[in-house]
């Protein structure tokens, strides 16, 4: 799902690329109950969408109906 954006574009858009282990805790520290939705605004290379994803699959939610992301660069996936 990641794809990185060259420094001048990243630059433009203001991207910064989280790493997985921080996404990670993130993730489970602001998705405590399996009924939460998450909405990353800026999701750029999708580490805190599957870290959402994976972290709502462990606590039984329905996370392919619980976590949506939204990118401006259509060059990025």
């Amino acid at each position: 799902m990641q794809r990185v954006l060259s420094a001048d574009k990243a630059k433009a858009f203001g991207a910064y690329y989280t790493d997985r282990a921080i996404a990670e805790f993130i993730v489970r520290w602001a998705v405590r109950d399996r009924a939460d939705l998450l909405l990353d605004p800026s999701s750029g290379g999708g580490v805190f969408l599957e870290a959402a994803l994976a972290h709502l699959d462990r606590l039984g939610g329905q996370a392919q109906e619980q976590v949506f992301g939204v990118e401006l660069d259509p060059h990025v996936h």
